[in-house]
């Protein structure tokens, strides 16, 4: 009998990575960005394909989707604030 995408989803993401000694894909690519709660949002993201409806591939590439938007705002609002502060900065002379 063979695996289902999900199974195979959770097999790939509790394995080793080469080169990395005991440390599983998931603790080296989906751990250790605490910040503004990513970390949580990636745990769900994995929990929804490995125990609920969604397929593997087209909710990995629904999150990268969702993430661009995200980079793309913070990039937005950091040119912006760049901006300003230029603006500031040239009227205070």
């Amino acid at each position: 009998m063979s695996k289902t995408d999900k199974e195979l989803f959770h097999d790939y993401l509790m394995s080793n990575e080469p080169g990395n000694g005991d440390d599983t894909v998931f603790r080296l690519y989906l751990t250790g960005h605490e910040c503004f709660g990513i970390d949580e949002m990636l745990n769900d993201v994995v929990n929804s394909i490995i125990h609920a409806d969604p397929e593997p591939v087209p909710e990995l590439d629904f999150l990268m989707e969702e993430l661009r938007g995200l980079l793309h705002n913070l990039a937005h609002v950091k040119k912006g604030f760049l901006a300003y502060k230029a603006g500031i900065a040239g009227h205070a002379e």
